[in-house]
């Protein structure tokens, strides 16, 4: 058999792979019989956290931000908002400003991981913690509380859960449902399944110094911090666990444009990062190590899109040269859509985000255009903007 049909076949047949992944997370998770968001215990002390905040140039949703900080169940933190590069007016927001700092960097920083280390270097006393969230993002009351109870399993990094806090359009809900998805897959079964949760860059928290040792030798450029900080965890041979109970509201794209510019920076991070998926995959082969093995297929997996655009393609071919593929894409997409469909519901996908889904094809040709525009991608924004503008756009903390 020529090398390259047997190469065209044996690349289709990892992609179908990756389709039928989520299903042997699930039988695997059932096998060990363990529940991800099962916390029940409750711990009676307050570790002390910090709870850092970064902005770009404005401070877009900083009000409603502020508001669910005091709303906390919780007494022992205390928020660094790293407004960089700031360009707007000074207007008071009533809260404890002993528990809420501002910071403004002299020069500009443009970098999460930068911004991240100036809240280190702000510290106003020794956190136990430090947990990131997103500016866009509202902290449910329970939310440090139910982080101590993964914690207290004796886990040095944990993920959260992100739900989506607007969905007024068809961008908006496909973004969610993608949310939904990967929340289910990449987090709850790879969890469950005896690895760890992918980290998704807010509503994750870490050990202080875990994550102080992390930023001090971190040098990559642009965005993706999260995928290298989770490869480091796991590579290490530590464990991050999922708690779908520690829960963040998340501000999902609502038009095409964001769309772009958010998915370009992604798809660039994944293929800056592919490298690291193979160092673990072969380490993790090497060391028997279940959790480092199965988040390197995660890891590998391409963009979910770009598997569907290559799946449409190798079909056209396959009807053509090899007929019998068309059978196992068959019984790969069965599975996968099984999953993705059993997955969103049980994670409450609203009859809006199902409907929705009729017209994703707008959400894949959008991502397509990302994939063109990837060689640009940390040109392109530093920070997601906004269609919907509040009015604490540019209200500041004093």
């Amino acid at each position: 058999m020529d090398i390259v049909f047997l190469g065209y076949i044996l690349f289709q047949l990892l992609l179908c792979g990756h389709l039928v992944f989520p299903t042997v997370l699930s039988l695997l998770g059932k096998r060990r019989n363990l529940k991800s968001e099962s916390w029940e215990d409750e711990s009676l002390m307050q570790p002390d956290y910090a709870i850092i905040v970064t902005y770009y140039e404005r401070l877009d949703f900083l009000s409603s931000l502020v508001d669910s900080v005091n709303q906390l169940n919780y007494e022992n933190y205390v928020v660094y908002i790293v407004a960089d590069n700031f360009k707007g007016e000074f207007v008071d927001i009533e809260s404890d400003c002993q528990k809420i700092k501002l910071l403004f960097p002299e020069s500009p920083l443009k970098s999460n991981v930068r911004s991240h280390l100036f809240a280190f270097n702000s510290f106003i006393r020794e956190h136990d913690r430090i947990t990131i969230i997103d500016g866009d993002n509202l902290i449910h009351p329970d939310y440090l509380v139910n982080l101590n109870r993964a914690f207290d399993r004796g886990f040095i990094a944990v993920q959260g859960s992100r739900y989506p806090k607007n969905l007024d359009t068809d961008y908006a809900r496909l973004d969610a449902v993608g949310d939904l998805y990967y929340r289910y897959t990449d987090r709850k079964l790879l969890f469950e399944a005896g690895s760890s949760s992918t980290l998704s860059g807010s509503g994750m928290a870490f050990e202080k110094v875990v994550y102080e040792n992390f930023i001090a030798n971190y040098t990559m450029e642009g965005a993706g911090f999260d995928k290298v900080l989770q490869y480091e965890l796991v590579k290490n041979k530590y464990r991050i666990a999922f708690c779908g109970e520690a829960i963040v509201y998340d501000h999902k794209t609502d038009n095409s444009d964001q769309l772009v510019k958010q998915r370009a920076r992604w798809m660039s991070t994944w293929f800056r990062t592919y490298k690291h998926a193979n160092v673990l995959f072969f380490k993790s082969i090497k060391a028997l190590d279940l959790n480092g093995f199965l988040f390197s297929i995660v890891l590998l997996r391409p963009p979910l899109f770009i598997i569907i655009l290559l799946a449409i393609l190798f079909t056209v071919f396959n009807i053509i040269y090899v007929p019998f593929l068309l059978l196992i894409w068959m019984i790969a997409g069965a599975f996968f859509l099984k999953t993705f469909f059993n997955g969103i519901k049980e994670l409450g996908a609203t009859d809006s985000m199902l409907s929705s889904i009729k017209r994703s094809y707008r959400f894949i040709f959008s991502q397509f255009l990302a994939l063109l525009n990837i060689r640009r991608a940390n040109k392109l924004s530093v920070a997601t903007d906004h269609t919907l503008k509040l009015k604490e756009e540019n209200k500041i903390i004093r």
